[in-house]
């Protein structure tokens, strides 16, 4: 091409990204919930998705709930519209005033669908009636819990669920909201073991659309392992008591595993590599190791030139 060819106009075909408007991520409930898909996974007894998913609604409705950590900060707020297959209206409630003490208001804050199992994402009908609501409605936040239920394609079917989920995720992207889908890992894992992204069942098309996965396992009662991560965030682990049922009326709060204690004191002590950490604390080496990532990304150790250092 002659050098002094003017170039053809980029407009309406490309943006210099030099040019763009820089786009941080859009929170619904700060460094927890972003906008777009999240995917709520978890296995089905114990890990509290229907809890967490009505106390989002709640917390997005500005309603008093201090069944999560005083942290998990709703940045945006609104009405929340759930489709709860395993649960009516007046079930939902009860979860809410009973088992998390949130005092509810019939101000349609929380509309739950009545006959959840009429809605099915791969019906063309159903899906024309969702979303004719969700247009009505402006929804901060959405949720379908279990995922499984309203759908029958085989979620190993990767191009089949895309299909299915990008409508979902496009809608909550265009306006600012957040689509929830509670969903259970492939298999179940023994005592002792922990949840992870990869356990989601249709796991390429879920984890790779997914604006953020958490993924719960549960602990002692009313506690849960949480790993969140998230497409343009840093992730975490933590372990979150809950403030639900015996617990209403404290406060929920952030836990450390006693070996995570121990590894930190270590390290206040100048044990400061994984070579000294493991002669000190006799912990096994991928044990030690796995501990370190998970204290890493959530936020308590830095880990720079080989040495490790407390943040907070």
């Amino acid at each position: 091409m002659d050098d002094s060819e003017p170039l053809v106009p980029i407009q309406g075909a490309f943006t210099d990204i030099g040019k763009a408007e820089r786009q941080s991520p859009v929170w619904i409930i700060e460094n927890v919930l972003p906008a777009g898909l999240v995917l709520l996974n978890g296995p089905e007894k114990d890990a509290y998705k229907t809890t967490l998913l009505l106390g989002f609604a709640a917390l997005v409705a500005k309603w008093p709930c201090a069944a999560f950590p005083a942290d998990w900060v709703a940045k945006c707020h609104g009405p929340s519209m759930l489709f709860l297959y395993e649960d009516s209206a007046g079930e939902a409630r009860y979860i809410v005033e009973k088992g998390m003490g949130v005092k509810t208001q019939p101000d349609e804050s929380i509309l739950i669908a009545d006959e959840p199992g009429t809605w099915r994402l791969d019906d063309e009908d159903a899906l024309d009636q969702m979303f004719y609501w969700l247009n009505e409605r402006k929804p901060v936040l959405v949720g379908l819990d279990p995922f499984i239920n309203f759908h029958s394609i085989d979620e190993k079917d990767a191009g089949s669920m895309i299909r299915l989920i990008s409508p979902l995720r496009r809608w909550a992207k265009q306006n600012g909201a957040v689509f929830i889908i509670c969903h259970h890992p492939r298999k179940q894992l023994e005592s002792g073991h922990a949840y992870s992204a990869r356990d989601a069942l249709g796991i390429t098309a879920l984890t790779g659309h997914a604006d953020g996965i958490l993924t719960m396992t549960p602990q002692k009662e009313f506690s849960v392992l949480v790993e969140a991560k998230f497409k343009k965030w840093k992730a975490w682990t933590k372990v979150i008591n809950l403030a639900i049922w015996d617990r209403v009326g404290q406060r929920a709060k952030e836990t450390m595993r006693p070996v995570d204690v121990m590894i930190l004191k270590a390290i206040a002590n100048g044990y400061d590599t994984p070579e000294k950490l493991e002669s000190t604390t006799g912990i096994g080496s991928r044990s030690l190791h796995e501990r370190i990532a998970s204290l890493g990304k959530s936020g308590h150790i830095v880990l720079a030139k080989g040495k490790m250092r407390i943040l907070k």
